[in-house]
């Protein structure tokens, strides 16, 4: 009976341990951090991408439910599923058509996003080099291109000759600054030509050299 009673017992320690195990087995507990915003300002109307880590420090794998405020308002929530001791990234699409600053908030987290004029561009007086160009040589127009706008932003400028498209040339510009853009034009029949860049016309005398 001895043995019977020693196994018995050995038996009552091993389950008073596991369930001593189980219940010292601590839950799924979440940090919340690095809090991105991008781009950041953003044109009015396009869509910046809020997003932070999420950290599981605690002993078994959780999911966390992230909630997005805007100005203090529940704006929208997303769930991750993140294992013991790993870090996963939740992220979450916000485009606003009014100008101005927005207060966001991710658990104890905090920053602002700022809502700007889109790029807008202007074109300004184009120059022809020479201004009276000879059959079959090239001539040099520029113009300078200001950007309106409160952001960054890529015009594309169109070279028209007589109405007709010819060239094309894209061109970035910081808000608030100006880039010149430039074409060549060759021409093997004399004549006045209509050249446009943007709004921007010029009339180019083609003679005889």
């Amino acid at each position: 009976m001895k043995p019977l009673k020693v196994l018995a017992t050995v038996l009552i320690v091993i389950v008073a341990i596991s369930a001593l195990s189980v219940g010292c087995t601590e839950g799924a507990k979440f940090e919340v951090g690095s809090l991105e915003i991008s781009p950041n300002p953003v044109a009015a109307g396009e869509t910046a991408t809020v997003s932070v880590e999420v950290t599981n420090v605690g002993g078994s794998e959780g999911a966390y439910t992230a909630e997005l405020k805007i100005d203090g308002a529940e704006a929208q929530t997303e769930e991750v599923s993140v294992a013991e001791g790993d870090t996963g990234r939740v992220a979450f699409s916000v485009a606003k058509e009014s100008l101005g600053s927005y207060e966001i908030e991710v658990g104890d987290l905090k920053g602002t996003l700022m809502v700007v004029r889109p790029a807008e561009f202007e074109v300004g007086p184009i120059s022809a080099t020479p201004r009276v160009a000879t059959l079959c040589k090239p001539t040099t127009l520029k113009a300078e291109v200001t950007n309106v706008g409160e952001i960054e932003g890529t015009y594309t400028a169109v070279l028209q000759v007589d109405g007709v498209e010819v060239e094309t040339k894209d061109i970035t510009v910081a808000a608030g600054k100006k880039a010149t853009v430039s074409f060549r034009v060759t021409k093997d029949d004399e004549g006045d030509y209509d050249l446009a860049i943007g709004d921007s016309h010029i009339v180019l005398p083609v003679r005889p050299g």
